[in-house]
């Protein structure tokens, strides 16, 4: 449990717990890129819409997020 300072649990520095690290390993808000990994195109992210549900406009392929 991190600290009331918000340190881990180490103590190793602000957000360094388990818990508050703004990042858990799925989606990755509504901004940033979907790249299709057959020929490279991006586009914007659509928030709501997980990239892999979007198909690539230049070549049909699922799109993945970047």
């Amino acid at each position: 449990m991190p600290d009331r300072d918000r340190t881990g649990p180490k103590g190793d520095g602000p957000m360094t717990g388990r818990r508050g690290t703004g990042q858990a390993g799925f989606g990755g808000g509504p901004q940033g890129n979907c790249q299709c990994p057959a020929c490279g195109h991006e586009q914007s992210h659509q928030a709501g819409v997980p990239c892999n549900q979007v198909m690539c406009s230049q070549c049909g392929t699922a799109m993945e997020r970047i």
